[in-house]
């Protein structure tokens, strides 16, 4: 799966360079699963191989990411509450549960939307989350801005730097994610696991309250003289 994978994206760039490049980063940004960081170690490939500047690249991949991450951001923002209210989006994020991520945003929205910049699969939801949660655009620009920076042109230069041993590069990043996909597998059922468990568990206490709150006695006002 690996090697054709990097093979399309590899003949993507190889025949249209840079609007590959800024067509694969920017719907990445959308939650398609294509690997990001692969792409931007293609385009510091091309660069090395003349295809394209290395500087301008550069540019243009941040702004793709940066374009898709808002896109996904502003969709969430204006419909991400629908979603939710939405019956599998209560079966997925119950009440309590759906109190408790606000919290959570309320006091580490900063460092989860920039930390998300740097680890591959939680992206997305991060800033789905970050949008429906109504955070700052500003300051989500900015934040996902200071993490693109870092990630974004280092990727492309190193690529760029050690093109000349890409496809060793390459063939050792293959052998080492037989071992990282297996334990992503394994980290993702036992995730997905524990998610289904607090989600039951939050579903039976707002049932549990619902009931509370349906048996409790409605104490009437005496009227005053």
């Amino acid at each position: 799966m690996f090697d054709q994978i990097t093979f399309a994206l590899r003949t993507l760039v190889d025949q249209h360079a840079y609007a590959a490049i800024v067509g694969i980063l920017y719907v990445c940004g959308l939650g398609v699963p294509i690997p990001e960081e692969i792409t931007l170690l293609l385009a510091g490939y091309a660069a090395y191989h003349g295809k394209v500047n290395l500087w301008l690249i550069m540019v243009l991949c941040v702004v793709a990411i940066l374009a898709g991450d808002l896109t996904m951001f502003f969709i969430a923002r204006k419909w991400g509450r629908s979603l939710v209210a939405t019956r599998f989006g209560q079966w997925l994020f119950p009440a309590p549960r759906l109190a408790k991520v606000e919290k959570f945003f309320e006091k580490h929205g900063n460092k989860t939307v920039f930390f998300a910049r740097f680890f591959a699969g939680i992206r997305m939801p991060v800033y789905f989350t970050a949008g429906t949660m109504k955070m700052n655009p500003l300051r989500f620009i900015l934040l996902d801005l200071a993490g693109t920076l870092i990630s974004g042109p280092t990727s492309v230069y190193v690529a760029f730097r050690f093109s000349k041993n890409f496809d060793e590069a390459m063939a050792n990043v293959k052998n080492a994610n037989h071992w990282i996909f297996g334990t992503v597998a394994v980290v993702v059922v036992l995730t997905i696991a524990w998610h289904w468990w607090k989600a039951h568990r939050d579903r039976m206490e707002a049932k549990r309250l619902a009931a509370e709150g349906a048996g409790a006695p409605v104490v009437k006002e005496e009227a005053r003289p």
